[in-house]
């Protein structure tokens, strides 16, 4: 039924009584084509449109229209614009129609870009929902798994303990083989249940020394340092930061645990760490001489699980992706630049807040 009013003073009887309009559509669609406007005059309506006709001239006192169907709206409603005269006759001239036609149009390109507006909405809902369950999941499964992993880590031991005398030489190297197995499904289940984390369970954000936490991941990969012979070059002033200082140390953390991973067989290692501002941003970087990147890998070792295969390496392939997800649940962007043999600079950046 076509129940807008033209006039906001029209009584309610003139809105509520039923209007054949599907008849009239099709005759337009059939006269006129989809997309085309056309005039209606008072004294020669097609009879397919006469009821209708009827109506507005009874309701709204109307002479003449100007219609024209709104293009390809992919939908089972059809929609049509209408211009009415309702003071005295008139004729509709041809750029009247043409702009009427154009209008048409464009409130066709706006009602489509309104159903994927509201399509995208809904699939981005559904994808989180989607991510949100797996990563309860996952924040489930790697929970409920490391008591089992826990303990066969301290059976694995008591074994090698107490009866690794009685097993030969073949024995001793299953034991062994279980005992690193056990480790690394831990470490998988702890880097799992971290990354599960990353933006359901979050620490508050407060004003942080950059350079303090650089300093303490410095001293917690000391040893791997050390023992790699890495010269280190970091710089004297660094800026406060607003960022969760746990958070901030997980993430130069794993960008040093990686630099000395992926040294390979550098006879003078060297990791920079460094910062400078940029564009209201606080922009930091790791920087080694080792192995480098392929071009074709720098986006897919940010994805969970992906080691470059140039080098064999412990780890669970995690880290980069922690790094990501911190970095960017915070507002900011990371990035890798490298080329093979020329070593990586991983960067990160912390947009400028107040505390």
């Amino acid at each position: 039924p076509y129940q807008t009013p033209l006039y906001p003073d029209q009584p309610p009887s003139a809105l509520t009584a039923p209007v054949p309009l599907g008849r009239a559509l099709d005759w337009l669609r059939k006269v006129k084509g989809n997309g085309q406007a056309g005039a209606l005059y008072e004294d020669s309506v097609p009879r397919p449109l006469r009821p209708l006709f009827e109506h507005l001239r009874r309701a709204y006192r109307v002479r003449s229209l100007a219609v024209s169907l709104i293009p390809d709206t992919e939908s089972e409603r059809e929609y049509a614009l209408v211009a009415a005269q309702t003071t005295h006759p008139r004729v509709w001239q041809e750029d009247e129609l043409a702009f009427l036609q154009g209008l048409a149009a464009q409130l066709g390109v706006a009602i489509r870009n309104a159903k994927l507006h509201e399509q995208a909405l809904a699939t981005g809902e559904q994808l989180r929902q989607t991510n949100a369950e797996l990563e309860a999941f996952i924040y489930t499964a790697s929970h409920d798994l490391q008591a089992p992993i826990v303990s066969l880590q301290g059976f694995a031991a008591l074994l090698v303990e107490r009866y690794g005398a009685d097993f030969d030489e073949r024995g001793r190297l299953y034991l062994k083989r279980l005992a690193a197995n056990a480790e690394a499904l831990g470490e998988l289940l702890r880097d799992l249940l971290e990354l599960s984390r990353i933006g359901r369970l979050e620490e508050s954000d407060e004003p942080v020394p950059a350079g303090e936490v650089v300093h303490l991941a410095l001293a917690e990969h000391s040893i791997a340092l050390e023992a790699r012979g890495v010269r280190l070059q970091t710089q004297e002033r660094w800026p406060t930061v607003i960022y969760s200082r746990r958070r901030l140390l997980q993430v130069f953390g794993n960008l040093l645990s990686n630099a000395v991973k992926f040294l390979g067989e550098q006879p003078d290692p060297v990791v920079e760490i460094g910062w400078r501002a940029e564009n209201g941003r606080d922009c930091f970087w790791v920087r080694d001489n080792g192995i480098g990147i392929d071009l074709a890998d720098r986006e897919r070792i940010f994805e969970p699980f992906r080691r470059l295969e140039q080098v064999k390496v412990e780890g669970t392939g995690i880290g980069l992706n922690i790094v990501k997800r911190i970095v960017e649940s915070r507002g900011g962007e990371v990035s890798v630049e490298s080329a093979p043999g020329r070593g990586a600079t991983f960067t990160f950046t912390i947009p400028r807040r107040q505390g």
